[in-house]
């Protein structure tokens, strides 16, 4: 598939639908541990009763992933979405293939914002990659045709850069 047919804006808004969907399951679960922990059942019974400490870490872990959640929907909605020939270097908003040794093709979307999620086009999935991700920093500041190496632990995995768009 030609990386240039693929629409930035629907990658954006599908990613956003799904990022949406993923803060309202968290907000809704942090509420619930938050009243759980503040639940009178949740008060230990003796000194050696931990139930209400620990559902109160629980709760401030899920308010702080709410809060991550909310500031990845923020870069992704303000993001410039850029226009990418052959000659250009690869940054922010970039639409990426790349093929492994073994001929594997990916498709990634650099983001700034909800990194980490796939969002299908047609038969083809693009991975949303952020430049702090492994894959994405390996990318950052190439070009086509560039060799990518990337250590997995003992593994190493080389890429080629097919298309920029």
């Amino acid at each position: 598939m030609d990386l240039r047919s693929i629409s930035k804006e629907a990658l954006v808004a599908d990613a956003l639908a799904q990022l949406k969907q993923d803060l309202l399951a968290m907000t809704q679960q942090a509420r619930a541990t938050a009243e759980g922990a503040t639940h009178e059942e949740s008060r230990p019974e003796n000194s050696k009763d931990t139930r209400g400490l620990e559902a109160s870490y629980l709760a401030r872990g899920q308010a702080a992933r709410v809060n991550q959640l909310e500031t990845e929907l923020q870069r992704l909605q303000h993001m410039p979405l850029e226009v990418f020939g052959d000659d250009d270097v690869i940054s922010a908003s970039a639409l990426v293939e790349l093929c492994t040794l073994e001929g594997e093709r990916v498709t990634l979307f650099l983001v700034t914002g909800g990194g980490g999620i796939s969002v299908g086009v047609g038969d083809v999935v693009v991975q949303l990659v952020s430049p702090q991700a492994p894959l994405g920093r390996a990318v950052l500041g190439r070009e086509l045709s560039d060799e990518v190496t990337l250590r997995v632990g003992a593994r190493s995995l080389q890429y080629e850069i097919l298309e920029i768009a």
